[in-house]
């Protein structure tokens, strides 16, 4: 049996996503995507990710599998490095929602 929701989880991102705090962004959306058939993650608030944001976010991918991430209202600097690492293969960047 299913018990996944089919209503969009929403997580909020703010501020830098690096060293010091990426693991709360893989802790954050494991229970969502566990829980959610689809998770829209909100960058609307976040001014750059790192290299260890984007290896919790890949994390995050991985773990989702077949489900779906989505990225919304990431800045142009956050959407375009998203773009350039190869990101926008793996999750919706959401690009109407920017």
């Amino acid at each position: 049996m299913n018990n996944k929701s089919t209503d969009p989880a929403l997580f909020v991102t703010e501020g830098d996503i690096d060293g010091s705090n990426a693991h709360r962004l893989l802790t954050g959306l494991m229970p969502l995507i566990e829980q959610h058939r689809h998770v829209v993650i909100d960058m609307r608030n976040t001014t750059s990710i790192t290299s260890k944001g984007l290896a919790a976010l890949l994390d995050a991918v991985k773990l989702a599998g077949d489900r779906r991430l989505e990225i919304r209202h990431a800045s142009n600097d956050v959407a375009e490095l998203l773009e350039l690492t190869g990101f926008a293969r793996l999750i919706d960047l959401g690009r109407q929602q920017r």
